[in-house]
């Protein structure tokens, strides 16, 4: 079996399928390859789904507004949303109850994150702040403020760091725990940003802006890396789980693959008829999905560029997440 899940371990999405659908040892070696599940928010709600047969397992539903951002836990077993609705939620994953709703924000909330020990949540907002929760009682413990709307937030993979990306060209590096800054990356975007991301190891930093470049920084130094140049605007990125893809969301319709290191574009998925919003990886990254303003969300194969799936919505689909 060892032999035969390295084996797998080079394989597509569709041949991985197909092995464990077709046999019995397909089954043993791909055990939780293609597991898990896929978050979708489109219009005011969020829909669950499987991530091997792409059923529908929940729909969560409570926010009075567009829900711009959606993500599991680390445990897999909550769920937080942000909304226009000036308000955050955390949901059951399981039985989509509402648990907690995150009250405390003047304006849109663009953007959310779980801690990587699940027990804290980032918001960030067009108030001009984002703010630091307690997950298992709601309470505001940190706001970190700016002098714009802040549209991207995200945990360090040690949940020491908050990364925060503004409409003022500018993206933040604060100290989780004192709330203080550590530095700002500054003087490369020229116009406002729209996401940011860190490396899983740590060691670099990843923004994108309306100035349709993506940027890759040294998250111990702030110095620019790289810059990867785009058509038109980007909407986000995020590195693989191995760090060496990044997979970036564009005004032109297009999901674009690039090398991490080299800077390279290796491959453009075209199958979106609108702007693509958001996008995320598998947690094997054999797979990743989009969402776009053309109301649906497509799986792709990373290795074919095959779509292996498509959700329809009545409203644009906002945001996306694999369970880990």
């Amino acid at each position: 079996p060892e032999l035969w899940r390295r084996i797998v371990s080079f394989c597509s999405s569709c041949e991985i399928l197909f092995f464990k659908q077709t046999s019995r040892l397909g089954r043993q070696v791909t055990d939780g390859q293609l597991s898990g599940q896929i978050l979708i928010a489109a219009g005011q709600k969020v829909y669950n789904f499987d991530a091997e047969t792409y059923e529908l397992l929940q729909t969560f539903q409570g926010h009075t507004d567009i829900v711009s951002c959606c993500k599991f836990s680390p445990d897999g077993r909550s769920v937080v949303t942000s909304s226009e609705d000036k308000t955050a939620k955390i949901w059951d994953c399981f039985t989509a109850k509402l648990l907690l709703t995150l009250s405390g924000h003047l304006a849109f909330v663009r953007a959310c994150d779980f801690s990587p020990c699940g027990n804290l949540v980032v918001t960030a907002s067009d108030d001009r702040t984002a703010r630091i929760w307690i997950v298992k009682c709601g309470t505001m413990l940190k706001i970190l403020r700016h002098i714009s709307s802040v549209f991207g937030c995200a945990f360090s993979p040690n949940g020491k760091r908050i990364l925060t990306a503004s409409t003022d060209k500018k993206a933040h590096l604060w100290c989780a725990k004192t709330a203080e800054i550590q530095f700002i990356l500054q003087g490369q975007h020229t116009e406002a940003l729209t996401c940011c991301n860190f490396s899983h190891d740590h060691k670099r930093i990843i923004t994108s802006s309306y100035d349709n470049t993506t940027r890759i920084w040294n998250a111990i130094d702030g110095t620019l890396q790289n810059t990867l140049k785009h058509q038109r605007a980007i909407r986000s990125c995020v590195f693989s789980n191995n760090d060496k893809i990044i997979i970036t969301a564009c005004h032109d319709r297009r999901v674009c693959i690039w090398d991490a290191d080299s800077g390279t574009l290796q491959r453009i998925f075209q199958h979106h008829t609108n702007i693509v919003q958001n996008c995320c990886f598998s947690a094997y990254g054999a797979r990743l999905v989009s969402t776009s303003w053309d109301r649906t969300a497509q799986v792709w194969d990373l290795q074919t560029g095959l779509v292996l799936a498509k959700f329809q919505f009545n409203n644009e689909a906002r945001s996306c997440d694999f369970s880990h």
